[in-house]
């Protein structure tokens, strides 16, 4: 009986190293996943961003050459038109879309930075101060907008 328990006990102890070496190769495996998986996110992040700036350049090409001819009012004013249109389609290339302000007012996309007395609907938007933008429907910023208010009436007293 002691032989057999003896090497029920050798075994169990090779099995045991063997389960405990499969454990540490796994655990082993992990730690390398994990590490891949962090290289490779950020070779995607430095991609994107990479790309991204590719994007801009030109329009940073456009504004340099406006700025070369700030003497000749019309020019500038052209190459600013045409940087400002380059920058609008690099943003909507990349998904950026800008918010609606000729809708109702919403506070989850719009924030209103005036308030003015008006005959508007009251939280109507009336101006846009700022654009504000989204990427696939997440806010990036909201648009600052004034709104109306209710004009106040004005209560005369009878005596």
């Amino acid at each position: 009986q002691k032989k057999e328990d003896k090497a029920a006990n050798i075994n169990q102890d090779v099995a045991i190293k063997d389960l405990t070496n499969t454990l540490q190769h796994v655990q082993a495996d992990f730690e390398n996943y994990k590490k891949r998986v962090l290289r490779d996110q950020e070779a995607n992040q430095n991609y994107a961003v990479t790309r991204f700036i590719q994007k801009l350049l030109p329009a940073l090409d456009t504004f340099e050459l406006a700025l070369k001819h700030t003497t000749n009012h019309g020019e500038f004013v052209k190459g600013i038109t045409l940087v400002h249109g380059q920058l609008h389609s690099v943003l909507k290339n990349t998904g950026v879309e800008k918010i609606k302000t000729d809708i109702p007012f919403n506070p989850a996309q719009h924030h209103a930075l005036l308030a003015e007395e008006s005959d508007q609907p009251e939280h109507a938007i009336l101006e846009e101060i700022l654009p504000g933008y989204m990427l696939q429907g997440t806010v990036l910023r909201p648009a600052q907008v004034k709104v109306a208010k209710k004009r106040e009436q004005k209560n005369e007293k009878k005596q």
